[in-house]
């Protein structure tokens, strides 16, 4: 993961070809069928803080998954006592859920909300929704029965933190890629 000014002209705009700024970004950039749009959360003249990855929106999905479905699989083993198989869809599903409503609705809008001195603060609140949004998508998909037959015991607090570890994990690793 690169970590550069996505326009590569020091404005932060979006490029032409499609590429999007990682979750960390200043500037979040959405996709229509027909054309793309930018919301730019820094105020006009400001210097950019914080280092931008560029990927593709289905690179960050890959990247997602990869990190955050294992996380997923093992502590729902662990926790719920249900098959490895199963916890790594549900691990699966809340990512596939949850990623594009992240990148492409909650992180602009908050961004946008908060403004260019709070990019930080935007990440926060935009990962806390993602991760109740994942609790309660999980809490869905358990089923009833463990894998020794026995019934699941749905325990919320305990899928919020779940998730939270998850997505710490997974926002831990892409800052980290981009030092």
């Amino acid at each position: 993961m690169g970590c550069r000014d996505p326009g590569g002209d020091g404005a932060g705009g979006a490029e032409p070809n499609g590429r999007f700024l990682a979750r960390r970004a200043v500037t979040a950039s959405i996709v229509t069928a027909d054309r793309v749009a930018t919301v730019d959360a820094r105020a006009e003249g400001a210097e950019q803080n914080a280092a931008v990855a560029t990927l593709t929106y289905p690179e960050a999905l890959v990247a997602t998954v990869v990190i955050e479905v294992p996380v997923w699989a093992t502590l729902l083993v662990a926790t719920h006592g249900i098959t490895w198989r199963r916890a790594a869809g549900i691990g699966l599903l809340v990512n596939v859920v949850s990623h594009p409503v992240f990148w492409f609705v909650a992180y602009p809008a908050v961004a946008a909300g908060l403004g260019a001195d709070h990019p930080w603060v935007a990440l926060a609140l935009s990962e806390a929704l993602v991760v109740v949004a994942e609790a309660a998508l999980a809490a869905l998909c358990l089923g009833d029965t463990r894998a020794d037959g026995d019934a699941v015991t749905r325990q919320p607090w305990l899928l919020v933190a779940i998730a939270l570890a998850a997505n710490l994990l997974s926002v831990a690793i892409g800052i980290l890629l981009q030092q």
